[in-house]
């Protein structure tokens, strides 16, 4: 009988450390990463159009990220999210060959949603020469973006418009922690 209770204390013992160390926190909390992509074309000036205040990412308006492979794969849905963090942020020239980010000098990504303030995410002050930025991201809990039904990341760039429309890429990671349904 002693045997018998000392096992059954052991096979606990197992069962609890390891869900506490899988994937599902000890809490009932999953933590994975979402990443997303998107492009735009940021089209050439004129001698009218001197200065570019923003552009957006088509697939970053109207974002919703919950419907997304990961949130499936993890079992939570969108109202579960306890936090979300941007861990990553990259633009990258995709075309004309040759072309480089010299035409602008400084992005901000922000991220809104209905009812929500606009909250700063990532910016980048822009080296000369690059064709890829990487941003720093603010480390801001976003979570609340993520549970309303949309949400978008806008931005705000100082610089001015190139000499020919030139396409660019953003790609980006979200660090998600939900409940699990």
């Amino acid at each position: 009988m002693f045997y018998a209770r000392k096992k059954s204390l052991f096979v606990l013992f197992v069962l609890l450390f390891s869900t506490c160390f899988s994937q599902i926190g000890c809490d009932g909390t999953v933590t994975f990463d979402v990443p997303t992509s998107g492009n735009t074309t940021v089209l050439k000036g004129t001698l009218l159009e001197e200065f570019v205040d923003n552009f957006g990412f088509g697939n970053f308006l109207n974002m919703d990220i919950s419907t997304s492979q990961e949130f499936k794969s993890n079992n939570v849905a969108r109202e579960r999210v306890t936090k979300t963090v941007l861990t990553k942020l990259t633009l990258t020239i995709e075309s004309p060959e040759g072309q480089n980010f010299d035409f602008l000098q400084k992005v901000t990504f922000f991220v809104e949603a209905s009812g929500l303030a606009k909250q700063e995410v990532a910016t980048a002050d822009i080296p000369t020469g690059s064709k890829t930025v990487t941003f720093t991201p603010t480390g801001a809990d976003i979570g609340a973006y993520i549970r309303a039904e949309k949400f978008s990341i806008t931005t705000e760039v100082k610089g001015r418009r190139p000499t020919q429309d030139t396409t660019v890429r953003a790609d980006a990671v979200f660090q998600v922690s939900a409940r699990v349904l």
